[in-house]
């Protein structure tokens, strides 16, 4: 190619030799900066973009909740567990999905969202928590029966357990005081 432009360049009167020289350098320099491979340990744009690949990938394996996120599930947890109204026990978990997919932003979900790994990762934190508030629900039931614990204060033990300050407040009726 540069043969090619020095033989244009000397056509007919041709061009002076400071000029020739002076756009043989500038398209010597160009085709150099065009055709530069990039070396080992050299970032470019490609390179880059493979780096942010990979840790895309790292994190979506070592992915978990943060703690904030974790105490909201539990607190949601207790909240639809003590619900009195609530007679199906077994899919708290879908409820509080559903909820924390409604209110995202307000309970700093908003990064798990859109991402299907977080999401799965989420629902997984969300069985396991309900699973253990439920247990413990059903053990406080049972431990309040083996030892013939007064329904007032069985409802009581549990209103301070179960119910969070700022948390929904059920009906003064549908509770035992």
């Amino acid at each position: 190619m540069l043969k090619t432009f020095v033989k244009l360049g000397s056509m007919g009167q041709g061009l002076s030799k400071p000029d020739l020289l002076t756009r043989l350098f500038n398209l010597a320099l160009t085709m150099h900066y065009e055709n530069q491979r990039p070396k080992d340990g050299q970032n470019d744009v490609q390179t880059l973009r493979g780096i942010i690949k990979e840790l895309k990938v790292c994190l979506e394996n070592t992915f978990s909740l943060t703690s904030d996120q974790t105490k909201n599930i539990r607190a949601l947890a207790f909240d639809k567990i003590y619900d009195p109204l609530r007679m199906c026990y077994m899919a708290i978990n879908v409820d509080i999905f559903e909820h924390i997919k409604i209110c995202a932003e307000e309970l700093r979900f908003s990064n798990i969202f859109g991402n299907p790994v977080y999401e799965q990762a989420l629902e997984r934190s969300i069985r396991k928590t309900c699973s253990s508030v439920r247990n413990g629900f059903c053990q406080h039931l049972r431990d309040s029966i083996k030892n013939g614990v007064d329904a007032a204060v069985f409802t009581h033990r549990m209103n301070t357990y179960y119910l969070r300050p700022g948390g929904p407040k059920p009906n003064d009726w549908l509770i035992l005081l």
